[in-house]
């Protein structure tokens, strides 16, 4: 454009010179303001225009990469415009039953739907439709009036978004469970104990030889087993903040075996691991309960 002006001056100069032998200067000067004049609205023009095709990239930019769809469709419901959709696939000029995935035209009376918008005058929405192929989506039909576009139609789907909504509440229940287990747990420990001190001080009384006194020493067992699975639960409803430090195996695997009541053999001396031996010694004991459950011969 400078170019352009530069040389446009100059041949108006040139004129002014042959026409006015007096007052060329002057109408010269007055061909300079004018020209700069143009030269300066023309700028302007260009920069707003340039700046404005800036922000309609921008806003392009931004509509084909929303996680929904945005179709424009003519009177006869065809697609004049459209964003990024559930493929690259070319869709203006189609029909929109045939742009839409098939599972929710089937769960959605389309045409109906925007029929019925078209006569209250405003949007209507769908904010779950559940397809058979078990997707979600959310739709938004839009009554317009534009030389393009009689409606605007927004899909959007929001499959994982239900799915990690169905998440959330399925964590919440479990953390509810695991408060009332600790709670249970809590309330199944003292009784317990009190009969495991029961049972002790009862088999004090008997004598070495006396018959009951193996019986007494099986109840024992198992209700140190079900204090183990109250402390289990109760764990697992808190979880343990490990500390880990050096542990000798051998050593805990010995005394995994005596908690646990199990009839268990130890073969090699093992050796020297970094674990939270209280985590280390409640695995050994799960291990050697549930192998001497299965009535075979326990060898660590």
């Amino acid at each position: 454009m400078f170019g352009a002006m530069s040389l446009v001056r100059e041949h108006l100069y040139s004129i002014a010179q042959r026409v006015m032998e007096d007052g060329a200067g002057q109408l010269c000067i007055s061909i300079s303001r004018v020209t700069d004049f143009d030269l300066a609205l023309m700028t302007w023009i260009y920069m707003d225009a340039s700046s404005a095709q800036d922000q309609r990239t921008l806003q392009d930019m931004i509509l084909e990469n929303l996680p929904a769809a945005v179709l424009c469709l003519d009177e006869e419901m065809r697609v004049t415009s459209s964003t990024r959709l559930f493929d690259s696939e070319s869709v203006t000029g189609r029909p929109l039953l045939e742009v839409l995935p098939s599972d929710l035209v089937d769960a959605v009376d389309i045409e109906g739907s925007i029929g019925i918008a078209h006569t209250l005058g405003h949007s209507l929405s769908y904010e779950n439709v559940k397809t058979s192929q078990s997707r979600h989506f959310k739709l938004t039909i839009v009554p317009v009036e534009h030389a393009l576009a009689t409606t605007l139609v927004h899909v959007e789907d929001t499959t994982n978004l239900f799915e990690a909504e169905v998440r959330a509440k399925q964590a919440e229940s479990l953390a509810q469970i695991g408060t009332l287990a600790a709670n249970v747990a809590h309330e199944i420990r003292n009784p317990l104990a009190a009969i495991s001190a029961t049972i002790q001080i009862i088999g004090r009384s008997f004598h070495d030889g006396d018959q009951r006194r193996p019986v007494l020493e099986k109840l024992q067992h198992q209700i140190s087993r079900l204090n183990q699975l109250v402390n289990d639960l109760l764990g697992y409803a808190r979880p343990l903040d490990a500390h880990e430090e050096d542990v000798l195996l051998a050593e805990c695997v010995r005394d995994a075996i005596i908690t646990s009541g199990v009839e268990a053999s130890m073969e090699g001396e093992g050796g020297m691991v970094c674990a939270d031996p209280t985590a280390l010694a409640r695995i050994l004991v799960n291990l050697l309960q549930n192998a001497s459950d299965a009535g075979s011969q326990v060898t660590v």
